[in-house]
């Protein structure tokens, strides 16, 4: 396992008379300021490329927002209830929303409407990602149903139920039909989306609820973060998928860890090669050395995040985090320097 509880050089730890640890991480009141194309809570966040973020709220809306240009490319509306997650096709061609309706929906830029819509679960649809062709969606769902469809014909390619596989996130490998899934059921899953009959990988390797799952760029690990109260199971972790085994369990989060990301290796950046980025209900992104197992930064949004994507382009390479109150806050992602705040509802 790796170091727990490591303290990064700006994200000290200190105790309040109440024996709970809190944080000197940088403020993001030096940001610039703007106004969120959102009206409640910040669910979902995605990279899109041209330093671009696609944005998915409790208003139901779907937004398209140019990071770089400060500016909202587009808005779609058509969800009847919150939008919990999103993600975008490679270059863009499409975007997609996963909603508590029971529906997923495809967008295209330029479109003023829906383009297509996935309909099957019978239950909030809480995790959705697009492999790396643009050409497979997959879907889970409160219903203990992952779902694999077509994205050219909107239609169940197939589908797996498991009894108690409440499905909390999920995220496709880059060079294999393969994708990895999370549930309350404390279980992680790899599956094939060719044949969904049973999981190729099942590992049951939590004690806390996992709330998000991501790949690294080369594939050979899973980042995985956990729910927690007070300082309890508030776990960022990484599994090494050849080896089978947990690498990390991180701790340093106070809150539960809503989402997280690994991050593009960049030259002249303040962050290690390999290295991922969490955010939590205790108001804090945190950056973390993977290889060495420790935290190097604290970033504090004041407020409870939900969401977390790092997007990047000739424009600007940022990190940017989705709060409750619809507030997005944003970092420049080779600095950490706090870049822009979209406020929302006070």
């Amino acid at each position: 396992m790796g170091n727990s509880g490591s303290r990064g050089r700006r994200g000290q730890q200190y105790s309040d008379k109440k024996g709970k640890r809190k944080s000197h991480g940088r403020k993001a009141s030096g940001a610039g300021l703007g106004k969120s194309p959102h009206a409640d809570a910040v669910g979902g966040l995605a990279p899109v490329e041209r330093s671009r973020l696609l944005c998915g709220s409790d208003d139901c809306n779907v937004v398209l927002y140019d990071l770089a240009g400060k500016n909202i490319v587009q808005r779609w509306e058509g969800h009847t209830r919150p939008v919990t997650k999103v993600c975008a096709a490679p270059g863009g061609e499409a975007f997609f929303s996963a909603s508590r309706d029971l529906s997923l929906k495809m967008w295209r830029e330029g479109a003023a409407d829906e383009v297509g819509s996935f309909r099957g679960h019978e239950l909030t649809v809480s995790a959705v990602a697009v492999s790396k062709d643009g050409s497979t969606l997959v879907s889970g769902s409160r219903d203990y149903s992952v779902r694999v469809w077509d994205v050219e014909t909107t239609k169940l390619r197939t589908f797996s139920k498991i009894s108690r596989n409440i499905v909390t996130g999920v995220c496709f490998l880059s060079s294999q039909p393969l994708f990895v899934q999370t549930s309350e059921d404390l279980r992680l899953r790899v599956w094939d989306s060719r044949a969904m009959q049973t999981a190729a990988v099942t590992e049951h390797c939590f004690v806390h609820l996992p709330l998000s799952c991501d790949v690294s760029p080369d594939e050979n690990y899973f980042l995985i973060t956990c729910n927690g109260f007070e300082g309890t199971g508030c776990e960022v972790m990484m599994w090494d998928r050849r080896a089978g085994k947990m690498l990390h369990s991180l701790e340093g989060h106070i809150e539960a860890v809503t989402s997280g990301c690994f991050l593009p290796s960049l030259q002249q950046s303040t962050f290690p090669a390999f290295a991922a980025a969490t955010a939590s209900k205790d108001g804090e992104v945190k950056v973390w050395d993977m290889n060495a197992g420790k935290e190097v930064e604290s970033l504090s949004c004041g407020e409870n995040l939900l969401s977390l994507a790092a997007t990047r382009g000739d424009q600007g390479d940022f990190i940017a985090a989705g709060a409750t109150s619809g507030s997005i806050y944003s970092f420049n992602l080779r600095t950490l320097e706090p870049y822009l705040q979209l406020k929302g509802a006070p």
